[in-house]
């Protein structure tokens, strides 16, 4: 397409405006047509198909063509591996929350997550590994939960965390009574 604006030349490259938009320097010819995007904003996915559209025969050019696309939230998980500090063996069980540090938030201001709001709930698995849902960018905290319960078999094996009842013996501090 030419474009006639700042300069004369050949373009195929647009770059929207804050408002995430722009405007062609000219009217398209009736046909199908595609956008592809080639960069996202920060914290949003880059669309990997054509956004395809549609000029029709007598489309009235005094009200303008708008074509719109939503982007989407990019999001990633954080995964956490407990273990033993002296024997390096995997510890199961044990709680964590995960606490949004600082409002999380879009680009363009709205807040999904409120600074200090829990996001998550993790326990470790049987590998002393737990992985968050799908969670926001952004920065979290990640801490043993205030209530989580310590919890070992009366036969005294170590490093077997387990729900509390038949058998074993829990405190809510950082030791458990054997």
């Amino acid at each position: 397409m030419k474009a006639h604006y700042p300069s004369e030349g050949m373009c195929d490259t647009y770059v929207t405006d804050e408002s995430g938009s722009f405007v062609l320097p000219e009217k398209l010819p009736v046909g199908n047509y595609y956008f592809q995007e080639v960069n996202s904003p920060y914290g949003y996915l880059l669309e990997e198909g054509l956004l395809e559209f549609t000029i029709t025969e007598g489309h009235d050019w005094e009200e303008p063509f708008s074509v719109e696309f939503e982007d989407q939230p990019a999001r990633g998980r954080i995964c956490i591996e407990k273990t033993d500090r002296e024997t390096g063996e995997p510890l199961r069980g044990t709680v964590f929350e995960v606490r949004a540090k600082e409002d999380i938030a879009a680009p363009d201001g709205t807040v999904f997550i409120e600074a200090g709001e829990t996001v998550d709930t993790l326990i470790t698995g049987e590998d002393g590994r737990a992985c968050t849902g799908e969670l926001y960018l952004g920065k979290y905290e990640v801490g043993n939960r205030a209530d989580a319960r310590l919890c070992a078999k009366r036969t005294g094996v170590s490093g077997g965390a387990s729900v509390p009842g038949s058998g074993h013996a829990c405190s809510d501090g950082g030791t458990a009574d054997l």
